[in-house]
């Protein structure tokens, strides 16, 4: 392992010396290594790919119904040294930011969870009260913190680090009834027995 001295460029454009960092056989920064503690470099190097953004029934609902959204954020965990001595550090989601795409955003400190059934009411669902598509978006807020004593004390880290999902699409449809020979159970492929959408008018 080999120590350097890490340099940075602060905002006004001038080059300054940060602390001295310890790098591995392929280059790569090991947290804490070196240091005197943590920062939030190290926390953003735990969160290597931001959390995926999902929905239920793959983004289609119904005009005044619950269409649910979720994420598969969880905390990271990583081993790590500390001046020498080994050390744990890990990455905790604790906010999560929806933007609907409709006006409406939301915080929430849950990160949601799939539903069985279609209109059910959570914490992170949401309803449109007009058709069409809308753009939905994830921001999740993690924190940071370490452990010298192999996990049963933990030392907050100065900050939080935010990581963007990717965008995902919601199609929201209004629904139509019609009289129909069969049930679902008779015919399957019935008019109105597909997922919420498939059988719905688009149009406002």
């Amino acid at each position: 392992m080999e120590v350097n001295t890490r340099i940075e460029e602060n905002k006004a454009g001038s080059i300054v010396y940060g602390p001295r960092v310890c790098v591995d056989e392929d280059g790569n920064v090991v947290p804490g290594a070196g240091q005197e503690s943590f920062d939030l470099n190290d926390v953003a190097g735990l969160i290597t790919v931001p959390p995926r953004l999902h929905a239920d029934n793959g983004g289609r609902g119904i005009r005044h119904a619950h269409t649910n959204f979720y994420t598969d954020a969880i905390y990271i965990l990583q081993n790590s040294t500390l001046n020498g001595e080994p050390a744990l550090i890990r990455a905790t989601p604790i906010e999560y930011h929806w933007d609907y795409g409709d006006g409406t955003t939301r915080t929430t400190e849950v990160a949601g969870s799939s539903q069985s059934e279609f209109n059910v009411e959570t914490a992170t669902s949401h309803q449109y009260e007009e058709t069409g598509t809308y753009t939905v978006t994830l921001s999740t807020v993690y924190m940071g913190e370490y452990s010298l004593d192999g996990g049963q004390t933990w030392i907050p880290i100065d900050g939080t680090i935010t990581r963007e999902s990717d965008p995902l699409q919601a199609d929201i449809f209004r629904t139509v009834t019609r009289n129909v020979a069969d049930d679902c159970v008779e015919n399957p492929s019935a008019w109105g027995c597909g997922a919420p959408g498939e059988d719905s008018d688009p149009a406002g």
